[in-house]
């Protein structure tokens, strides 16, 4: 077995080693108790925003928010990777099989010509997406501004990257 192969095989088994760790049901239950109050506070604001159980909304990226979204929102749609070479992240497919998706990365938002066409939105859900993208977000928020309805609403979260608790590292006393 040459080195490049070798190192392949290792690579391969470590991600699936971390995806196994990531992936599994105990992780996300994990991840669904960690987080079921800020996808609550973000149902709650998007409702104040866009009061209509039945308004069009699109969430970008399919995972448990779009869970949240779908106790009070009756249509609703995602955007994103292909569902089926994005197997990553806290989501149960089942539960949103009936859900319509669009598929776009928005790493290619800076390509007006490929942007998809579709139906426009009264509200698009853009929570935790925009730090993982090295595009210009720009881009990003001129594509997703091409999705509005008229007197449509973005509603943009990233995560507090301020929070002091996070931010401090004890000292290491060797």
């Amino acid at each position: 077995m040459s080195a490049k192969s070798s190192l392949e095989e290792i690579l391969f088994r470590l991600m699936n080693v971390e995806k196994a760790h990531t992936s599994s049901d105990a992780s996300r239950q994990y991840y669904i108790e960690l987080h079921k109050e800020r996808f609550a506070d973000i149902l709650r604001l998007c409702q104040s925003y866009v009061a209509s159980p039945s308004a069009r909304v699109l969430d970008i990226g399919r995972s448990e928010l779009t869970a949240h979204l779908l106790k009070f929102y009756t249509n609703v749609t995602t955007l994103g990777l292909d569902l089926h070479a994005d197997d990553g992240g806290h989501r149960e497919a089942s539960s949103m099989a009936a859900v319509p998706h669009v598929t776009f990365d928005l790493l290619n938002s800076d390509r007006v010509d490929i942007w998809p066409e579709c139906e426009s939105f009264d509200l698009i859900v853009f929570s935790e997406v925009l730090e993982h993208l090295s595009v210009a977000p720009e881009f990003v928020f001129a594509f997703l501004n091409s999705l509005l309805a008229d007197n449509g609403i973005i509603i943009c979260t990233t995560p507090n990257a301020t929070d002091i608790a996070r931010c401090i590292v004890p000292a290491f006393d060797g």
